[in-house]
């Protein structure tokens, strides 16, 4: 009789179903930057998921307490109902969840103004990106993203994951 061994997982933080390990959820209708932000989230070994319109997003948001941090564009269009901007997504979101759990965003623009930037303030965006996005800045966000994650559970080293 041949001895069975259970397989080894190779890529832990992508095959756990643990909430402590958050799923990004990118929303952008632009296939080309959710192409970039894939390759990103891939080489920086997060969890990920991709949406084009908000109503898609809040889907996602309400179905599943994994994704605990959403990387959204400033614009999105729908292809199927009423547009929704990226602050507004995070608003609805949040309201969505309650206190289920903590949601940390952040905003990608083509264009930063002093007006996004306030609203980005007003919203709590843990950080705003201009596109094209740039792997340092991307990184950046997505560590302080962790770090707003810990301090809302009242962990002031974030999630247990190695980034």
């Amino acid at each position: 009789m041949a001895s069975q061994t259970a397989p080894v997982a190779l890529h832990p933080v992508t095959l756990m179903a643990d909430t402590s390990v958050p799923v990004v959820l990118v929303v952008d209708d632009d296939h080309d930057c959710i192409a970039q932000c894939t390759r990103m989230l891939e080489d920086l070994n997060y969890p990920h998921r991709c949406v084009t319109s908000s109503r898609d997003a809040l889907d996602q948001i309400t179905r599943d307490p994994a994704i605990q941090i959403i990387l959204a564009d400033m614009h999105i269009t729908a292809a199927d109902g009423p547009s929704m901007d990226g602050f507004v997504l995070i608003e609805e979101a949040r309201a969505r969840v309650g206190n289920e759990r903590p949601l940390a965003a952040v905003m990608m623009t083509r264009e930063v103004t002093a007006d996004i930037a306030v609203r980005g303030l007003h919203i709590e965006a843990v950080d705003l990106l201009c596109k094209p996005l740039g792997f340092d800045a991307y990184s950046m966000a997505l560590r302080r993203a962790m770090r707003y994650l810990g301090a809302r559970r009242g962990n002031t080293t974030g999630p247990d994951i190695a980034h």
